[in-house]
Formats: structure tokens, sequence, C-alpha cells
């Protein structure tokens, strides 16, 4: 048992250390930066990646994001400030909108997708193609799981 704890802990270390070697990168912020127009949070490019993948509105980017729909709220108002999405009214219900990628955004957003993917090409580069497929089943059936804390 202590074994398992001690994994754990040592699991969820390294995921800190991931993320902070993500965001220490800034792929999404050099991406718009670069192009001298305006930089996003890292929560502001998860947002737009859940958009982008599902245009949707607030209440399903609040789930994809693990946040509260108040605080995606908060987030698309930011991106909609910068211009980067535009909500639309949904044909039959006047209160529901939907929040998409604005057009003169996507190409931008496309080229963003393809230098994440070369990142992450990059990070995973360590990985043989077994040990990547076994990381990516470990990490479906976490996913996937139905644990409640």
């Amino acid at each position: 048992m202590r074994n398992r704890a001690r994994h754990i802990k040592n699991i969820i270390e390294d995921m800190h250390a991931i993320k902070r070697k993500l965001v220490a990168s800034g792929m999404a912020k050099h991406a718009y930066r670069s192009r001298g127009e305006f930089s996003i949070t890292p929560s502001q490019w998860m947002a737009l990646y859940a958009i982008r993948e599902h245009p949707s509105g607030i209440k399903e980017i609040a789930e994809a994001l693990g946040v509260t729909s108040s605080a995606a709220t908060q987030l698309v108002d930011g991106l909609a400030r910068k211009g980067l999405v535009v909500r639309a009214g949904v044909v039959g219900d006047r209160r529901a909108l939907t929040v998409k990628i604005a057009k003169k955004h996507e190409k931008q957003m496309r080229d963003t997708m393809e230098m994440g993917m070369e990142h992450f090409k990059a990070m995973f580069e360590i990985l043989s193609d077994r040990e990547l497929a076994q990381y990516a089943a470990l990490n479906k059936k976490i996913a996937d799981s139905d644990f409640n804390p």
C-alpha cells in the first residue's frame, strides 16, 4: 500500500512537471504574440481548443474544460473581446448561443494546432511506439473511469 501511495504521489508530481513544461514553452502564447496581434492565457487556449473541436454553448464548454459555467463565460468573453470567437444564435431557441472560432482566425487556429501537434510529437519522441500506445491506453482508461473523488 505504501508503494501505491508513493507511485501516485510521483505521478501527480510528474503531471505538474509536464504542465509546467508546456506552459513554459508558451506554445499558444507564442503563436499569437508572434504576429503582434494579442496574447492569450493557457486557459483561453484550452477554451479555444474545445470550441474549435466542438462549437457549442457555454455549458458544454464548461463541461469540456471542467470549470463552472461562470468561468467558461469569462473565458469566452475574453476571447470574444479579442475577436477570436463569435457567439451565434441557435435557430428556434432565442436563449441558446453557440460559440465558434471567428472566421478571420480559423487559419491561424489551424496553423497553431499544427504547430502544437509538432510540439507534442517532439515531447513524446522519447517513447517507443509500444510505450506510446501503452501510455495512451492507460490515460484513456483513467479518463474514461467513473471515479468520484
